[in-house]
């Protein structure tokens, strides 16, 4: 279930990162990809550990080692 929810997210930051005019300059895109990335790794692991209802977001956002608000973004 909630592989179908990580699978969803992915979709919609790689759509929201593809390159359109007016998106953000490629360097900052690269950043901006690896802090999606390394957030979405530790969705997956706390989700493995703790399931859906258990996770909370400031166990993702320190495993992501990334601010509680930036997990929002």
């Amino acid at each position: 279930q909630w592989q179908a929810l990580i699978s969803s997210i992915r979709l919609f930051l790689w759509v929201r990162t593809s390159p359109h005019p007016g998106n953000t300059p490629h360097t900052s895109r690269a950043r901006i990809e690896a802090k999606e990335s390394s957030i979405l790794d530790a969705v997956e692991k706390i989700f493995a550990r703790a399931g859906f209802d258990g996770a909370k977001v400031s166990d993702i956002a320190r495993a992501a080692s990334v601010a509680e608000g930036t997990v929002y973004l």
